[in-house]
């Protein structure tokens, strides 16, 4: 399938093995999965290492590289230049995606017309073990993105193209990255697919997550 996979990580070897197992797991694997090593201390390489020698193949092509540059959007960043495939996912390090996920968005992709962007539903736990459904609703409104930021990072695909386009990630961002994104993104007018059917991923809300246990952990670091 056409669809590279983009995880960047720093310090999540706790995680990391839950979220490369889901990736693993799918009923149709990825062409591409592309690991980015954000300066880890800890065995977070090693985890991913373990990982690409066991399923590393010409089907399944794993690319294991290191972006030294703090912060999650110069990995990404780093990650797509890596990237070969015309689509590109960016998943996060501690986060599991269901087992026909992959399948079902290739499906989409090789059955319509061709999108800049393709966007779904996500499910959130939070730190309390509470689940619930993310309240979404995707159009190409701004105002949409500025109030409930549809577009989080892991609720949309990218045509590799566009998101070149764009401008990618904006590295000096210490947070709120995907909802300013999400911002550029809808002012390119972007041809928007929203596959609303049900929810295909699970944003795993912890105190080590690069959001925080709550909002008003990083009070101060949201409004710069």
């Amino acid at each position: 399938m056409a669809i590279t996979i983009i995880i960047p990580y720093y310090n999540r070897e706790k995680f990391l093995q839950r979220t490369l197992d889901s990736v693993a797991k799918q009923t149709l694997r990825p062409n591409e999965l592309i690991l980015v090593d954000n300066g880890s201390t800890d065995n977070s390489f090693e985890v991913c290492k373990s990982f690409a020698e066991k399923y590393n193949d010409s089907n399944f092509n794993i690319k294991l590289i290191k972006e030294l540059r703090k912060g999650a959007c110069a990995a990404r960043n780093k990650g797509a230049e890596y990237a070969t495939q015309d689509y590109i996912y960016f998943f996060d390090s501690d986060d599991i995606m269901s087992p026909d996920f992959c399948e079902e968005i290739n499906n989409y992709i090789s059955n319509n017309t061709k999108y800049d962007l393709i966007a779904f539903r996500t499910n959130i736990v939070l730190p309390n073990g509470k689940k619930y459904k993310r309240k979404s609703y995707f159009t190409t409104s701004v105002e949409d993105q500025i109030i409930l930021s549809t577009l989080s990072t892991q609720s949309c695909i990218f045509e590799k193209k566009f998101f070149e386009k764009i401008g990618k990630w904006d590295e000096s961002l210490p947070c709120w990255n995907d909802w300013e994104l999400g911002v550029r993104i809808l002012l390119c007018r972007p041809k928007l697919a929203f596959v609303g059917d049900k929810a295909r991923v699970t944003t795993i809300f912890s105190k080590e997550s690069l959001t925080g246990s709550d909002f008003g952990s990083k009070l101060g670091v949201w409004e710069q």
